[in-house]
């Protein structure tokens, strides 16, 4: 999937169609990150924040503080919980003037409870996990964050030695990740379902209109030499009666013709 996506990315700079080019940097980071390669995740979420800076000069779309976010994860994923503290206030800086609210922004608290559990604020991490745990709605997308927020609130409570709500949430997240992993699952198999199917009828649809050229092509040639023929039968039909009247004018020419009568001597 990387490997595509970095040919996707090099074929747009190769069209000089760099329009949100930052996104699919964004996604390379992440799925380093998914890989456990955080020098790479580190690498194309630099780029990817610092493209999107660029684009954000020219267009209202790119929302910078998820980039700073992605950024500020890189770093504590690899434990620089100092390095990730910028990219944080820069999220919340952005947010804010953006007059959103911090509380009902997922990435920001989940980014936030993070940062407080790796910077032992071990309270402010709680206190932010179960009041973002209260907002989050029902389906798909909803279950997934979930997932992570009940895995953190798993890792919060470890770190508080409070074991039993630890084992409460890990249960949580365990059972939820194999809910939300078979409903993904079902998703991917009814997606590739639609994929084959629709290529299979593109290639139906393909080789009928290559049978349609092909009898178009055969008709064609069919009418072609039809029409040479009739054309050949006229040209001969013609040349026919002009000979025949040809033939029929240089009889009555000699017909008519005074008979010359030989002198007697």
């Amino acid at each position: 999937a990387i490997e595509e996506m970095k040919k996707l990315v090099t074929e747009k700079i190769k069209r000089k169609y760099t329009q949100y080019i930052c996104y699919d940097y964004y996604n390379i980071s992440v799925s380093y990150t998914d890989l456990k390669d955080p020098l790479n995740a580190k690498k194309y979420a630099e780029l990817a924040l610092e493209t999107a800076l660029e684009e954000a000069k020219t267009t209202d779309h790119i929302a910078l503080h998820e980039f700073y976010l992605n950024v500020a994860n890189v770093y504590m994923e690899q434990d620089i919980v100092k390095g990730a503290k910028p990219y944080l206030d820069l999220a919340k800086d952005y947010l804010l003037k953006q007059k959103a609210i911090l509380t009902n922004n997922y990435f920001y608290q989940i980014t936030s409870s993070t940062y407080f559990l790796k910077t032992g604020r071990l309270s402010d991490a709680e206190n932010t996990a179960l009041s973002l745990l209260k907002k989050i709605d029902r389906g798909t997308q909803s279950q997934e964050r979930k997932t992570v927020v009940y895995e953190l609130l798993y890792a919060i409570y470890d770190a508080k030695r409070d074991y039993k709500k630890s084992l409460v949430y890990y249960k949580a997240y365990t059972q939820l990740k194999d809910s939300v992993f078979s409903a993904q699952k079902a998703h991917s198999l009814s997606y590739h379902q639609t994929l084959y199917e629709t290529e299979k009828k593109e290639k139906e649809i393909a080789s009928q209109e290559l049978n349609l050229q092909s009898q178009e092509r055969i008709i064609t040639t069919q009418n072609r030499q039809q029409s040479y023929f009739v054309i050949g039968l006229s040209v001969l039909a013609l040349v026919l009666i002009g000979s025949f009247f040809f033939i029929k004018k240089l009889s009555l020419i000699h017909i008519s013709e005074p008979t010359r009568r030989t002198p007697i001597s």
